[in-house]
């Protein structure tokens, strides 16, 4: 067999790709550019079927010249995210969230996607709590985060102050109307001074129902001048509620038929003391807390 084919046959074993092999005898320029399947080189002696891919080297010599390897190609990266996300959490959760002023349909503990890029400000509501809000950063691709620590709206309670002279014991009934609605867990009394003066029973009912009923709980307790109720209640702003205070010892009373402050309005319907002797102007001097 001629030395040329010999040498050209012992070449196309030795590698699976060629190109540009060119040499004074020969030239089998050959290029595959896509990844899968290579072309075909043939003759009358024999047929070469590779894959072309990235050059990793070439072989060469006087009479011939030879490239190999793989080709490779920019592999094409995802789609770059235009939005970012937003973690909220708070304590409590379950409160609502109001996204650049418009409410949304999620409650804490949330994650909410598909934010545009920019500054958004967040603000927090929960029926208890003071609204609680806040200016963040939201970058494309990235995640922000929100942790609240939301603090109890202050109850807005009704005092009248302490009282004058002369008191006596009995019960007190009349009107309260407070201002804002308000939420009570236990009633103070004033008591004069050397005496212990007290509220031994007090109940608040509307129209409808009995809102609230509690009783005193004796001198051992360290806040004697308290009653305190087993369940905390609630007064709407703007409703007039009827109370019965039944009074023990020698409580401070105000000698008025009626007191209005910025918290609510009482009214004496009637006091009848222990003697049995009734007036209409003998208001308990109280605190609601």
């Amino acid at each position: 067999m001629n030395k040329r084919v010999l040498v050209l046959v012992g070449l196309l074993c030795l590698t699976s790709i060629a190109y540009a092999q060119v040499s004074t005898n020969y030239d089998l320029s050959w290029h595959v550019l896509s990844g899968g399947g290579g072309g075909q080189m043939d003759s009358a002696s024999y047929v070469q079927r590779s894959t072309a891919g990235q050059v990793i080297g070439s072989s060469e010599s006087s009479n011939y010249r030879m490239g190999a390897g793989y080709w490779y190609g920019a592999v094409s990266a995802d789609t770059p995210s235009t939005t970012g996300t937003i973690n909220i959490a708070s304590s409590p959760s379950g409160a609502a969230i109001e996204l650049d002023g418009a409410s949304t349909s999620y409650t804490t503990n949330v994650t909410i996607p598909d934010v545009s890029p920019g500054t958004h400000t967040i603000k927090l509501t929960l029926d208890g709590y003071q609204d609680w809000s806040t200016n963040l950063s939201v970058t494309a691709g990235g995640i922000s985060e929100v942790h609240a620590t939301l603090t109890p709206t202050p109850q807005i309670k009704f005092d009248t102050g302490s009282g004058t002279y002369p008191s006596i014991l009995g019960t007190h009934n009349g009107t309260f109307t407070p201002t804002q609605t308000i939420t009570v867990s236990k009633l103070y009394t004033y008591p004069c001074a050397g005496t212990g003066g007290h509220s031994e029973h007090v109940i608040f009912w509307n129209v409808s129902r009995t809102v609230a009923e509690g009783s005193w709980a004796g001198y051992q307790e360290a806040d004697w001048s308290y009653i305190n109720f087993s369940v905390p209640f609630k007064l709407a702003a703007n409703e007039q509620y009827n109370f019965s205070i039944r009074t023990g010892s020698y409580p401070q009373v105000i000698h008025s038929p009626t007191l209005s402050n910025a918290n609510g309005t009482m009214n004496c319907t009637e006091f009848v003391d222990a003697n049995g002797r009734t007036y209409n102007n003998w208001i308990p001097a109280i605190r609601l807390e």
